[in-house]
């Protein structure tokens, strides 16, 4: 018997990003079936779903073909099309230098725009990343607007003597960054400016093998792990005690699906510790679990349905 599943998987992977009426043709059901085909796919990890609806249903794609949503822009309407088009063009955007409606805009293109959560001077900051943008660029962006580059000192003038002018030369003024800029050329060598929330790399030890639990909180979910059969592929602890992120296997009837969990050993979670794990698991391109002892802040619980591929569980 043919298995429907690959034969999607194959009409996808030749057509791209797809509809679920053009393939319950191709399959010769009807709409109702098919989708039921492509819901569980999707709900498997095999397949993906947009955000962005054409005459009201999503698009259905495998994933890596992200980059293929972008010829269906045109769907948009005129206000998201503007932020479409501003955040390609900038490839990262501070989120307080937008104007209301196109930070509006950017929350709804979720297909092309992902948030960065940024940790600075006792606050928190949102950027907005173009889908396609590597992490690694956005971070030095993001450092670049936060951490402008200073401007040269002025040349000390011949008649003056020396030791006047150095002194008068120690204070260097910071230049004023325009409201309407919205992109810098990007530095040379990393700045170091704040702490940026993603991507968190995997430390090299910790991809050559798993360690074994460090502290208490790393073996509570060692333990969790093992009483549900899940395997630990790879683990980098963040903060001791408080802080781990894992890539981990689950069983399931279709076989392992892998995902990034990060265990998180607080009383409660903030709606920016959803937000970067969101990003986080949109940079590996994986679906995340959270886990933690502590409750969703009520910010982090209306939150939550937002967050396409997050799921949260309270050990």
């Amino acid at each position: 018997m043919v298995d429907n599943r690959e034969i999607i998987l194959a009409f996808i992977r030749q057509n791209g990003p797809i509809l679920p009426a053009k393939v319950a043709k191709h399959l010769g059901m009807s709409l109702l079936m098919g989708s039921a085909h492509l819901a569980e796919m999707t709900a498997t990890g095999k397949l993906r779903s947009s955000w962005i609806k054409i005459g009201g249903s999503p698009l259905y794609y495998i994933p890596g073909q992200e980059e293929l949503l972008e010829k269906f822009s045109d769907n948009l309407n005129e206000k998201e099309k503007r932020a479409y088009a501003l955040l390609k063009e900038n490839r990262v955007l501070r989120d307080k230098d937008l104007e209301p409606l196109e930070r509006v805009s950017l929350r709804n293109i979720k297909d092309f725009s992902f948030p960065l959560t940024v940790t600075y001077e006792g606050g928190e900051e949102i950027f907005w990343r173009f889908h396609s943008v590597p992490g690694e660029e956005a971070e030095k962006a993001i450092a670049l607007y936060l951490k402008p580059e200073e401007k040269p000192k002025e040349k000390e003038a011949a008649q003056e003597p020396a030791q006047k002018k150095e002194k008068a030369a120690t204070a260097v003024e910071r230049p004023k960054r325009e409201r309407k800029q919205r992109q810098a050329t990007l530095p040379a060598a990393p700045v170091e400016a704040a702490s940026v929330s993603a991507p968190l790399p995997l430390s090299p030890i910790t991809q050559q093998a798993v360690l074994p639990p460090s502290s208490e909180f790393d073996q509570s979910i060692t333990t969790y792990f093992t009483k549900n059969n899940i395997e630990i592929v790879s683990k980098a602890v963040i903060k001791k005690n408080a802080d781990i992120e894992y890539v981990i296997h689950i069983p399931s009837a279709f076989g392992q699906l892998e995902y990034l969990c990060r265990a998180k050993n607080k009383r409660k979670l903030s709606d920016g510790d959803l937000s970067t794990m969101a990003v986080q698991g949109q940079l590996r391109k994986l679906p995340v679990i959270i886990l933690s002892p502590g409750e969703l802040g009520k910010k982090a619980a209306e939150m939550l349905p937002s967050l396409k591929g997050v799921t949260y569980h309270r050990l």
